[in-house]
């Protein structure tokens, strides 16, 4: 079950390229009428790659979804192409869907997409996610 981020306002994120995790620093709604509201973390890790956009103050998030990897991979199959050929990255690209899908997949890699009612959204790639701090 993914932890739910429903009307959570985003106060910010975290990439931790080193120990490869992405964690999202929110308040629920409850939380924002408080006089020392308790931030949640939202704990990606993981991680093989992110791609946010829209990113702005203000956020309202309205969920974490995962998706299927092949399906992700072929929508995105162009703009992975592109970002390999220009700068080498993402690092597991070796060209095709099939072989990123075969690469990924041992790795337990998942697709989570960030979605918002305002603002802020886009895609994750780790191996699990968890709420921690």
């Amino acid at each position: 079950m993914l932890p739910s981020v429903h009307d959570h306002r985003l106060i910010e994120y975290r990439v931790n390229l080193r120990d490869r995790e992405i964690t999202l620093i929110t308040l629920p709604v409850a939380a924002r009428s408080q006089p020392e509201p308790e931030p949640v973390a939202t704990v990606f890790e993981g991680l093989e790659g992110h791609h946010f956009e829209r990113v702005s103050s203000g956020v309202i998030l309205s969920d974490i979804s995962e998706l299927p990897l092949l399906d992700f991979l072929k929508d995105h199959e162009r703009e992975f192409s592109e970002g390999h050929r220009l700068v080498g990255a993402p690092s597991w690209w070796q060209g095709t869907v099939a072989a990123a899908e075969v690469h990924l997949g041992s790795c337990g890699t998942r697709v989570f997409e960030i979605n918002s009612s305002y603002g802020f959204s886009g895609w994750i790639l780790a191996s699990s996610v968890h709420r921690g701090m």
